[in-house]
C-alpha cells in the first residue's frame, strides 16, 4: 500500500510511504510544495499514484490571528479525492520526532519540515489502524 501523507499550506508538505503489510513503512518521496493552492494543484496534476491520502485538516481557533486560508483551499481540492483527515491537534504526542527517527522516517531541518509534518500525519494513520509493524518499531519498548 502506498500512503501520501499531505501537510497543506503555503509551503505544502507531502510524502510517500510504501507500507508493506509485514513491515515498517519506507519512505520513498517527499517535497516542500511552494506556492499555496495554485503551486499545489500543478504539483497534483503530476503526482504518482497512491492508495491512501491523508492529509492534515484546519482547525480555526479563537484568539489566532492573520488566519491563512491556503489550508483551506489545498483541502477543499482534495475533498473529491476522499481523504482521511487527521486533526493537527496532538500530532507530537500521536508521534514523536523520537518515533520517527526510531522508524528512519525523520527529514530534519526547518526547509523539511512541512515534509516531516506529511510524513508524521502518515505514521499517525498507520498507529491508528493498528498497523502492527508500524506500533512494534515506533512504540515497543517506549
Amino acid at each position: 500500500m502506498i500512503v501520501l501523507g499531505v501537510d497543506p499550506g503555503v509551503r505544502t508538505g507531502v510524502a510517500y510511504l510504501e507500507v508493506p503489510e509485514d513491515a515498517t513503512p519506507i519512505l520513498i518521496a517527499y517535497e516542500e510544495v511552494y506556492g499555496g493552492v495554485t503551486g499545489f494543484k500543478k504539483w497534483w496534476s503530476t503526482h504518482q499514484p497512491y492508495d491512501v491520502l491523508v492529509v492534515e485538516d484546519f482547525i480555526l481557533r479563537g484568539g489566532v490571528k492573520g488566519v491563512n486560508i491556503e489550508p483551506v483551499k489545498i483541502i477543499e481540492f482534495l475533498s473529491e479525492f476522499g481523504p482521511h483527515m487527521q486533526s493537527p491537534a496532538g500530532r507530537l504526542q500521536g508521534v514523536s520526532d523520537k518515533v520517527l527517527k526510531r522508524m528512519g522516517l525523520y527529514l530534519p531541518g526547518e526547509r523539511l519540515r512541512n515534509a516531516r509534518e506529511a510524513v508524521r500525519h502518515s505514521v499517525w494513520f498507520l498507529k491508528r489502524q493498528y498497523h502492527v509493524p508500524t506500533l512494534k518499531a515506533g512504540w515497543s519498548g517506549v
